[in-house]
């Protein structure tokens, strides 16, 4: 099982490149939380405290889309996730 990952802003410049590809057992079943999880497990990259509150919920300033849906529309940081899916990371941008 494959998972694209895009990265995009400082979540991009955090990790050093804007994509990902993450092989995942498919006889499991895998959450957003599972996928944080394994991005810090491969990649020495701990974005759980940039993107997901201690409760778990992703933070108001970080979008986490999955196939063009929000997360925050689906099951949160519980959402499934499949073969094939693609996930995009991005944080809000504010100006002034």
């Amino acid at each position: 099982m494959a998972v694209n990952i895009k990265f995009f802003s400082n979540v991009k410049q955090l990790m050093g490149k804007g994509d990902l590809t993450v092989r995942l057992d498919p006889s499991r079943i895998y959450t957003i939380r599972d996928i944080l999880q394994q991005i810090n497990w491969s990649e020495g990259k701990d974005l759980s405290t940039m993107l997901v509150e201690e409760e778990g919920v992703p933070r108001a300033r970080v979008r986490i889309i999955v196939n063009g849906k929000e997360i925050h529309y689906l099951e949160g940081v519980g959402t499934k996730i499949q073969d094939g899916d693609s996930i995009a990371i991005f944080p809000l941008l504010a100006g002034g």
